[in-house]
């Protein structure tokens, strides 16, 4: 397989099989009765970004995204009423997620009829404090409503890791850096597609207490607090650059007041799911989401050697755990969007 670097201009289209038969719990999620085999993934590098794209993905963000909180009007402008769509327009979603100084990437999730149903923007620069490490950012990530729930934004994040060397790393005084992938985000589900696919899913994560006791765990954990500072501030991205961090959470302030009603809702189903296979006690390592706050998860990533991606399901620790991870990733199925 070759691997493209984040300069390359080449646009590719992909096509992800499912890794496995989508299950009951899958088909019951609402938004689950469509099928995610048939779409292309298509790469877009940033210059061959159109305005016509960028049109279709803003249109789509302000058709599905969400509406803004009873804060927003006051904090932001009386345009921004309690239970109004949050808009965005082409020329607003330019400057946040094609930021200059980056190399910037559009993933657009494509039915065979060219319908767009997902998009992803992903950009990638060098943050200097340690080697030059490479920073991999998710600005934004996007399913439409009628096809959440079946594993379209995770298949997104994987078509990055299928056309770029993510996880390759750098060199630096003859040591190997290794990658960091990071997003903000309001929406539990977006966590778990890229803790699927850059870690080892949502299902292996700590308890809240047990992260913070060891958060660097067995190294698929999201980075502490304190080592996501500097990577933010070296972003080219005004609204990461400026997020204010949020002292005994994974979480940060970025002034977005979007209603929580609905990520709440995914919280629960996913603090409930892990407590039913765990026989409870697990506490959402993220902490609490303050009004105006966006979950945030930084990931060391790295592929093995001779560029596989590293397998997401079955870990070490023997037949019986393998089984246990198995059962956990089918059930966190539903959750990828």
């Amino acid at each position: 397989m070759h691997l493209h670097t984040p300069s390359d201009l080449s646009q590719h289209d992909y096509t992800i099989p499912d890794p496995t038969p989508q299950s009951s719990l899958c088909s019951s999620h609402p938004d689950s009765s469509s099928s995610s085999s048939a779409i292309t993934y298509r790469i877009i590098p940033g210059p061959l970004i159109t305005h016509t794209h960028l049109d279709s993905c803003a249109t789509n963000f302000s058709q599905h995204y969400g509406v803004w909180s009873m804060h927003a009007a006051r904090e932001i402008g009386p345009w921004a009423r309690k239970g109004n769509p949050v808009r965005m327009s082409a020329a607003r979603l330019a400057q946040q997620s094609l930021p200059p100084g980056a190399s910037n990437t559009l993933v657009c999730a494509l039915t065979p009829q060219g319908e767009l149903v997902g998009h992803c923007f992903a950009s990638c620069w060098r943050h200097d404090g340690e080697g030059e490490r490479r920073v991999w950012w998710i600005a934004q990530l996007l399913v439409v409503r009628g096809w959440r729930g079946n594993r379209v934004g995770t298949k997104m994040l994987q078509t990055l890791t299928q056309h770029y060397d993510i996880g390759i790393g750098t060199s630096h005084q003859q040591q190997q850096q290794k990658d960091v992938i990071g997003v903000l985000t309001t929406h539990p589900y977006t966590l778990c597609a890229l803790l699927r696919v850059f870690a080892r899913g949502i299902e292996t994560l700590p308890s809240r207490a047990d992260y913070s006791t060891n958060p660097t765990g067995d190294g698929h954990t999201p980075l502490p607090l304190e080592v996501c500072g500097p990577l933010m501030e070296s972003s080219p991205v005004n609204y990461v650059r400026d997020a204010v961090p949020c002292p005994g959470t994974l979480s940060a302030n970025t002034r977005f007041y979007v209603d929580h009603a609905e990520p709440d809702a995914a919280l629960r189903s996913v603090v409930s799911g892990k407590n039913k296979l765990l026989r409870g006690g697990w506490e959402w390592p993220f902490g609490e989401l303050g009004e105006g706050c966006e979950y945030l998860c930084v990931l060391e990533y790295a592929r093995d050697e001779g560029g596989a991606v590293r397998p997401r399901i079955l870990g070490g620790g023997g037949f019986f755990k393998g089984i246990f991870s198995r059962y956990c990733a089918v059930y966190f199925g539903r959750c990828w969007i």
